[in-house]
Protein backbone atom coordinates (compact mmCIF):
# COMPACT_ATOMS: atom_id res chain seq x y z
CA UNK A 1 0.00 0.00 0.00
CA UNK A 2 1.44 3.40 -0.98
CA UNK A 3 1.52 6.48 1.23
CA UNK A 4 -1.54 8.03 -0.42
CA UNK A 5 -3.63 4.90 0.18
CA UNK A 6 -2.49 4.62 3.81
CA UNK A 7 -3.63 8.19 4.48
CA UNK A 8 -7.01 7.68 2.78
CA UNK A 9 -10.04 7.94 5.02
CA UNK A 10 -12.27 4.93 5.58
CA UNK A 11 -15.78 5.39 4.24
CA UNK A 12 -18.43 4.32 6.72
CA UNK A 13 -22.10 4.11 5.87
CA UNK A 14 -24.63 3.87 8.69
CA UNK A 15 -27.98 2.39 7.66
CA UNK A 16 -31.19 2.52 9.71
CA UNK A 17 -34.82 1.72 8.97
CA UNK A 18 -36.49 4.97 9.98
CA UNK A 19 -35.40 8.46 10.98
CA UNK A 20 -38.10 9.24 13.57
CA UNK A 21 -36.18 9.93 16.77
CA UNK A 22 -35.67 7.04 19.19
CA UNK A 23 -32.91 5.08 20.88
CA UNK A 24 -31.50 3.51 17.70
CA UNK A 25 -31.56 6.86 15.91
CA UNK A 26 -29.73 8.53 18.77
CA UNK A 27 -27.15 5.71 18.71
CA UNK A 28 -26.49 6.33 15.00
CA UNK A 29 -26.34 10.09 15.43
CA UNK A 30 -23.95 9.92 18.39
CA UNK A 31 -21.53 7.62 16.57
CA UNK A 32 -21.76 9.36 13.20
CA UNK A 33 -21.16 12.79 14.70
CA UNK A 34 -18.23 11.77 16.91
CA UNK A 35 -16.04 9.61 14.66
CA UNK A 36 -12.55 11.07 14.14
CA UNK A 37 -12.88 13.30 11.05
CA UNK A 38 -9.29 12.66 10.03
CA UNK A 39 -9.96 8.92 9.86
CA UNK A 40 -13.54 8.46 8.63
CA UNK A 41 -15.75 9.78 5.85
CA UNK A 42 -19.30 9.33 7.17
CA UNK A 43 -22.74 9.09 5.57
CA UNK A 44 -26.11 7.85 6.87
CA UNK A 45 -28.83 6.11 4.82
CA UNK A 46 -32.37 5.94 6.21
CA UNK A 47 -35.97 5.43 5.25
CA UNK A 48 -38.34 8.38 5.61
CA UNK A 49 -37.77 11.93 6.77
CA UNK A 50 -37.52 12.64 10.47
CA UNK A 51 -35.56 14.28 13.25
CA UNK A 52 -32.50 12.08 12.71
CA UNK A 53 -31.98 13.32 9.16
CA UNK A 54 -32.41 16.93 10.26
CA UNK A 55 -29.92 16.57 13.10
CA UNK A 56 -27.39 14.89 10.82
CA UNK A 57 -27.79 17.64 8.23
CA UNK A 58 -27.30 20.30 10.90
CA UNK A 59 -24.12 18.47 11.98
CA UNK A 60 -22.80 18.52 8.40
CA UNK A 61 -23.19 14.76 7.87
CA UNK A 62 -24.33 13.57 4.45
CA UNK A 63 -27.64 11.70 4.34
CA UNK A 64 -29.03 9.29 1.75
CA UNK A 65 -32.74 8.41 1.48
CA UNK A 66 -33.75 4.77 0.99
CA UNK A 67 -36.88 4.70 -1.19
CA UNK A 68 -39.88 2.61 -0.07
CA UNK A 69 -38.27 1.58 3.22
CA UNK A 70 -40.83 1.43 6.03
CA UNK A 71 -41.03 -0.21 9.44
CA UNK A 72 -44.07 -2.35 8.59
CA UNK A 73 -43.59 -5.45 6.46
CA UNK A 74 -44.62 -5.22 2.79
CA UNK A 75 -43.07 -7.81 0.48
CA UNK A 76 -43.11 -5.66 -2.67
CA UNK A 77 -41.59 -2.71 -0.83
CA UNK A 78 -38.98 -4.96 0.79
CA UNK A 79 -37.85 -6.15 -2.63
CA UNK A 80 -37.73 -2.56 -3.86
CA UNK A 81 -35.74 -1.52 -0.76
CA UNK A 82 -33.31 -4.41 -1.30
CA UNK A 83 -32.51 -3.18 -4.79
CA UNK A 84 -32.25 0.41 -3.53
CA UNK A 85 -29.70 -0.72 -0.92
CA UNK A 86 -27.69 -2.58 -3.55
CA UNK A 87 -27.64 0.55 -5.68
CA UNK A 88 -26.53 2.71 -2.72
CA UNK A 89 -23.78 0.27 -1.71
CA UNK A 90 -22.43 0.06 -5.26
CA UNK A 91 -22.47 3.84 -5.60
CA UNK A 92 -20.95 4.61 -2.20
CA UNK A 93 -18.40 1.77 -2.09
CA UNK A 94 -18.06 1.98 1.71
CA UNK A 95 -15.32 0.26 3.67
CA UNK A 96 -17.73 -0.32 6.57
CA UNK A 97 -21.51 -0.78 6.46
CA UNK A 98 -23.01 -0.41 9.93
CA UNK A 99 -26.61 -1.67 10.01
CA UNK A 100 -29.10 -0.75 12.75
CA UNK A 101 -32.48 -2.30 13.59
CA UNK A 102 -33.73 -5.80 12.79
CA UNK A 103 -35.39 -5.05 9.48
CA UNK A 104 -32.57 -3.10 7.88
CA UNK A 105 -30.12 -5.57 9.38
CA UNK A 106 -31.58 -8.42 7.34
CA UNK A 107 -32.12 -6.44 4.13
CA UNK A 108 -28.80 -4.61 4.39
CA UNK A 109 -26.69 -7.65 5.16
CA UNK A 110 -28.28 -9.55 2.27
CA UNK A 111 -27.81 -6.63 -0.11
CA UNK A 112 -24.18 -6.20 0.93
CA UNK A 113 -23.41 -9.89 0.50
CA UNK A 114 -25.15 -10.27 -2.86
CA UNK A 115 -23.76 -7.23 -4.67
CA UNK A 116 -20.22 -6.69 -5.85
CA UNK A 117 -18.66 -4.19 -3.44
CA UNK A 118 -15.27 -4.12 -5.15
CA UNK A 119 -13.48 -1.84 -5.21
CA UNK A 120 -14.06 0.05 -1.96
CA UNK A 121 -11.97 3.07 -1.04
CA UNK A 122 -9.27 0.60 0.00
CA UNK A 123 -9.88 -1.95 -2.75
CA UNK A 124 -11.32 -4.58 -0.42
CA UNK A 125 -14.71 -5.98 0.51
CA UNK A 126 -16.81 -3.89 2.87
CA UNK A 127 -16.96 -4.95 6.50
CA UNK A 128 -20.56 -5.49 7.60
CA UNK A 129 -21.36 -4.53 11.21
CA UNK A 130 -24.83 -5.04 12.66
CA UNK A 131 -26.10 -3.60 15.94
CA UNK A 132 -28.96 -5.58 17.48
CA UNK A 133 -31.00 -3.03 19.43
CA UNK A 134 -32.71 -5.92 21.24
CA UNK A 135 -33.36 -9.32 19.63
CA UNK A 136 -37.02 -9.34 18.49
CA UNK A 137 -37.36 -13.10 19.07
CA UNK A 138 -37.14 -12.39 22.83
CA UNK A 139 -40.43 -10.48 22.63
CA UNK A 140 -43.81 -12.01 23.39
CA UNK A 141 -45.02 -13.61 20.16
CA UNK A 142 -46.55 -16.84 18.94
CA UNK A 143 -44.13 -19.79 18.76
CA UNK A 144 -44.14 -19.88 14.93
CA UNK A 145 -43.53 -16.12 14.88
CA UNK A 146 -40.63 -16.36 17.32
CA UNK A 147 -39.07 -19.24 15.37
CA UNK A 148 -39.31 -17.31 12.10
CA UNK A 149 -37.82 -14.17 13.61
CA UNK A 150 -35.08 -16.19 15.35
CA UNK A 151 -34.06 -17.65 11.98
CA UNK A 152 -34.04 -14.21 10.31
CA UNK A 153 -31.98 -12.80 13.19
CA UNK A 154 -29.50 -15.69 12.90
CA UNK A 155 -29.30 -15.09 9.15
CA UNK A 156 -28.53 -11.40 9.71
CA UNK A 157 -25.73 -12.27 12.13
CA UNK A 158 -24.47 -14.95 9.71
CA UNK A 159 -24.26 -12.45 6.83
CA UNK A 160 -22.59 -9.81 9.04
CA UNK A 161 -18.90 -9.88 9.90
CA UNK A 162 -19.48 -8.49 13.41
CA UNK A 163 -22.60 -8.07 15.53
CA UNK A 164 -22.82 -5.61 18.40
CA UNK A 165 -25.25 -6.37 21.23
CA UNK A 166 -26.14 -3.85 23.91
CA UNK A 167 -27.12 -6.13 26.79
CA UNK A 168 -25.92 -9.24 28.58
CA UNK A 169 -29.22 -10.96 27.86
CA UNK A 170 -28.84 -10.40 24.13
CA UNK A 171 -25.25 -11.64 24.23
CA UNK A 172 -26.40 -14.78 26.04
CA UNK A 173 -29.02 -15.35 23.34
CA UNK A 174 -26.28 -15.66 20.71
CA UNK A 175 -24.97 -18.82 22.41
CA UNK A 176 -27.77 -20.66 20.62
CA UNK A 177 -26.80 -19.36 17.15
CA UNK A 178 -25.23 -22.33 15.29
CA UNK A 179 -22.15 -22.01 13.07
CA UNK A 180 -21.25 -18.58 14.51
CA UNK A 181 -18.14 -18.04 16.60
CA UNK A 182 -18.53 -16.06 19.85
CA UNK A 183 -15.77 -13.81 18.48
CA UNK A 184 -18.25 -12.43 15.97
CA UNK A 185 -20.27 -10.82 18.77
CA UNK A 186 -19.29 -7.82 20.88
CA UNK A 187 -21.07 -6.50 23.98
CA UNK A 188 -20.86 -2.70 23.75
CA UNK A 189 -23.47 -0.98 25.96
CA UNK A 190 -24.87 2.46 25.16
CA UNK A 191 -23.07 5.34 26.80
CA UNK A 192 -23.75 9.03 27.38
CA UNK A 193 -21.69 12.14 28.08
CA UNK A 194 -22.40 14.95 30.47
CA UNK A 195 -22.73 18.18 28.51
CA UNK A 196 -23.04 21.82 29.67
CA UNK A 197 -26.62 22.80 30.52
CA UNK A 198 -27.70 19.15 30.13
CA UNK A 199 -30.51 19.60 32.67
CA UNK A 200 -32.73 22.47 33.71
CA UNK A 201 -32.86 23.22 37.42
CA UNK A 202 -35.84 21.78 39.25
CA UNK A 203 -37.48 25.18 39.40
CA UNK A 204 -37.00 25.91 35.69
CA UNK A 205 -38.01 22.40 34.58
CA UNK A 206 -41.26 22.55 36.54
CA UNK A 207 -41.97 26.06 35.34
CA UNK A 208 -41.63 25.03 31.68
CA UNK A 209 -43.75 21.91 32.16
CA UNK A 210 -46.42 23.85 34.06
CA UNK A 211 -45.97 21.93 37.32
CA UNK A 212 -46.50 23.71 40.64
CA UNK A 213 -43.24 23.98 42.59
CA UNK A 214 -44.85 22.68 45.80
CA UNK A 215 -46.25 19.44 44.35
CA UNK A 216 -44.88 16.19 45.82
CA UNK A 217 -44.47 13.55 44.61
CA UNK A 218 -44.01 14.19 40.90
CA UNK A 219 -43.53 10.86 39.15
CA UNK A 220 -42.37 11.09 35.58
CA UNK A 221 -41.18 9.28 32.51
CA UNK A 222 -39.81 10.18 29.09
CA UNK A 223 -40.96 7.67 26.49
CA UNK A 224 -42.65 7.12 23.18
CA UNK A 225 -46.30 6.48 23.94
CA UNK A 226 -46.35 2.98 22.46
CA UNK A 227 -47.46 -0.35 23.91
CA UNK A 228 -43.88 -1.54 24.43
CA UNK A 229 -43.27 1.32 26.89
CA UNK A 230 -46.04 0.07 29.21
CA UNK A 231 -47.22 3.58 30.12
CA UNK A 232 -50.75 2.29 30.72
CA UNK A 233 -49.44 0.32 33.70
CA UNK A 234 -48.05 3.53 35.20
CA UNK A 235 -51.46 5.18 34.78
CA UNK A 236 -53.14 2.20 36.47
CA UNK A 237 -50.59 2.29 39.32
CA UNK A 238 -51.53 5.89 40.07
CA UNK A 239 -54.81 4.71 41.65
CA UNK A 240 -52.79 2.97 44.39
CA UNK A 241 -50.68 6.03 45.18
CA UNK A 242 -51.56 9.00 47.40
CA UNK A 243 -54.07 11.44 45.92
CA UNK A 244 -51.43 14.18 45.88
CA UNK A 245 -49.16 12.19 43.48
CA UNK A 246 -48.87 13.49 39.93
CA UNK A 247 -47.77 11.56 36.84
CA UNK A 248 -45.96 13.44 34.06
CA UNK A 249 -45.71 11.77 30.64
CA UNK A 250 -43.17 13.37 28.29
CA UNK A 251 -43.52 12.10 24.75
CA UNK A 252 -45.85 11.37 21.86
CA UNK A 253 -46.92 8.17 20.18
CA UNK A 254 -49.58 5.98 18.66
CA UNK A 255 -51.08 5.01 22.05
CA UNK A 256 -51.75 8.56 23.22
CA UNK A 257 -55.50 8.56 22.52
CA UNK A 258 -55.93 5.21 24.30
CA UNK A 259 -54.01 6.55 27.29
CA UNK A 260 -56.11 9.70 27.41
CA UNK A 261 -59.22 7.52 27.44
CA UNK A 262 -57.72 5.35 30.17
CA UNK A 263 -57.03 8.30 32.49
CA UNK A 264 -60.64 9.42 32.03
CA UNK A 265 -62.01 5.92 32.65
CA UNK A 266 -59.91 5.56 35.82
CA UNK A 267 -60.86 9.09 36.92
CA UNK A 268 -57.25 10.24 37.32
CA UNK A 269 -57.26 12.82 34.52
CA UNK A 270 -56.57 15.64 36.99
CA UNK A 271 -53.44 13.80 38.17
CA UNK A 272 -51.87 12.97 34.79
CA UNK A 273 -50.13 15.56 32.60
CA UNK A 274 -49.34 14.82 28.95
CA UNK A 275 -46.61 17.24 27.87
CA UNK A 276 -46.33 16.04 24.28
CA UNK A 277 -43.01 15.71 22.48
CA UNK A 278 -40.20 17.83 23.92
CA UNK A 279 -36.96 18.32 21.97
CA UNK A 280 -33.97 17.33 24.10
CA UNK A 281 -36.43 16.04 26.70
CA UNK A 282 -33.72 15.05 29.20
CA UNK A 283 -33.47 18.71 30.20
CA UNK A 284 -36.75 18.31 32.13
CA UNK A 285 -35.71 15.35 34.28
CA UNK A 286 -35.13 17.43 37.41
CA UNK A 287 -38.85 18.23 37.45
CA UNK A 288 -39.42 14.69 38.77
CA UNK A 289 -39.04 13.31 42.28
CA UNK A 290 -39.08 9.73 40.98
CA UNK A 291 -38.37 8.47 37.46
CA UNK A 292 -40.22 5.41 36.20
CA UNK A 293 -39.85 3.21 33.12
CA UNK A 294 -42.65 0.59 33.11
CA UNK A 295 -41.62 -0.96 29.78
CA UNK A 296 -42.63 -4.37 28.47
CA UNK A 297 -39.63 -4.46 26.13
CA UNK A 298 -36.32 -2.59 26.21
CA UNK A 299 -32.82 -2.71 24.84
CA UNK A 300 -30.44 -0.59 26.89
CA UNK A 301 -32.55 2.56 27.42
CA UNK A 302 -30.93 5.97 27.14
CA UNK A 303 -33.65 7.46 29.35
CA UNK A 304 -32.47 5.44 32.37
CA UNK A 305 -28.86 6.45 31.72
CA UNK A 306 -29.93 10.11 31.61
CA UNK A 307 -32.16 9.85 34.67
CA UNK A 308 -29.30 8.13 36.48
CA UNK A 309 -26.84 10.83 35.49
CA UNK A 310 -29.32 13.36 36.91
CA UNK A 311 -29.23 11.43 40.20
CA UNK A 312 -32.91 10.54 40.19
CA UNK A 313 -34.24 7.52 42.07
CA UNK A 314 -35.52 5.09 39.44
CA UNK A 315 -38.21 2.41 39.33
CA UNK A 316 -38.10 0.29 36.17
CA UNK A 317 -39.37 -2.97 34.73
CA UNK A 318 -36.96 -5.87 34.97
CA UNK A 319 -36.72 -6.35 31.19
CA UNK A 320 -34.05 -6.31 28.48
CA UNK A 321 -30.91 -4.43 29.44
CA UNK A 322 -32.47 -2.59 32.40
CA UNK A 323 -30.89 -4.98 34.98
CA UNK A 324 -27.52 -4.34 33.28
CA UNK A 325 -27.86 -0.78 34.59
CA UNK A 326 -29.86 -1.14 37.80
CA UNK A 327 -29.08 -3.50 40.66
CA UNK A 328 -32.26 -3.93 42.68
CA UNK A 329 -32.33 -1.96 45.95
CA UNK A 330 -28.71 -0.88 45.43
CA UNK A 331 -29.06 1.84 42.81
CA UNK A 332 -32.73 1.55 41.82
CA UNK A 333 -35.83 -0.60 42.17
CA UNK A 334 -36.80 -3.28 39.65
CA UNK A 335 -40.37 -4.51 39.26
CA UNK A 336 -42.16 -7.15 37.23
CA UNK A 337 -43.46 -5.83 33.89
CA UNK A 338 -47.21 -5.40 33.35
CA UNK A 339 -47.78 -5.17 37.10
CA UNK A 340 -49.31 -1.88 38.31
CA UNK A 341 -49.37 -3.03 41.94
CA UNK A 342 -45.63 -3.82 41.95
CA UNK A 343 -44.96 -0.46 40.35
CA UNK A 344 -47.11 1.40 42.88
CA UNK A 345 -45.49 -0.42 45.83
CA UNK A 346 -41.97 0.46 44.63
CA UNK A 347 -42.86 4.11 43.99
CA UNK A 348 -44.55 4.41 47.39
CA UNK A 349 -41.46 2.96 49.05
CA UNK A 350 -39.41 5.77 47.54
CA UNK A 351 -41.79 8.63 48.21
CA UNK A 352 -42.10 7.55 51.85
CA UNK A 353 -38.33 7.39 52.42
CA UNK A 354 -36.28 10.46 51.55
CA UNK A 355 -33.00 8.86 52.64
CA UNK A 356 -33.62 5.92 50.30
CA UNK A 357 -34.32 8.30 47.42
CA UNK A 358 -31.08 10.14 48.06
CA UNK A 359 -29.01 6.98 48.49
CA UNK A 360 -30.08 5.13 45.35
CA UNK A 361 -30.08 8.37 43.33
CA UNK A 362 -26.46 8.93 44.36
CA UNK A 363 -25.47 5.34 43.63
CA UNK A 364 -26.93 5.24 40.13
CA UNK A 365 -25.27 8.55 39.30
CA UNK A 366 -21.87 7.14 40.28
CA UNK A 367 -22.47 4.01 38.22
CA UNK A 368 -23.41 5.92 35.05
CA UNK A 369 -20.32 8.12 35.30
CA UNK A 370 -18.05 5.10 35.74
CA UNK A 371 -19.54 2.37 33.52
CA UNK A 372 -21.80 3.91 30.88
CA UNK A 373 -19.79 6.73 29.33
CA UNK A 374 -19.97 7.64 25.67
CA UNK A 375 -16.17 7.64 25.46
CA UNK A 376 -16.11 3.96 26.45
CA UNK A 377 -18.81 3.12 23.90
CA UNK A 378 -17.04 5.05 21.13
CA UNK A 379 -13.60 3.60 21.87
CA UNK A 380 -14.91 0.01 21.83
CA UNK A 381 -16.85 0.62 18.58
CA UNK A 382 -13.79 2.18 16.92
CA UNK A 383 -11.73 -0.86 17.92
CA UNK A 384 -14.26 -3.01 16.07
CA UNK A 385 -14.10 -0.81 12.96
CA UNK A 386 -10.32 -0.85 12.89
Amino acid sequence: MNRKQSMQKKKILYVITKSNWGGAQRYVFDLASHLPKNEFDVAVASGGKGELMQKLSDAGIRTIPIPHLERDINILKEISSLFSLRKIFKSERPDIIHLNSSKIGGLGALAARTCNLLPTTRNQKAKIVFTAHGWPFNEERSLPGRCTIWFLSWLTAFFSHSTIVLTKRDLYSTIHFPFLSPRRFALIPNGISETPHMYFSKKEARKQLGIDQSVFPVIGTIAELTKNKGVRFAVSALRELPERARLILVGEGEEKKELEKLVRDLRVANRVHFTGFKPNARRFLNAFDVFILPSIKEGLPYTILEAGMAGLPIVASNVGGVPDIIEHEIDGLLVRPKNPSDLATAVKKLIDDESLRRRIGGEIKKKIFSKFTFKKMLDETLALYR
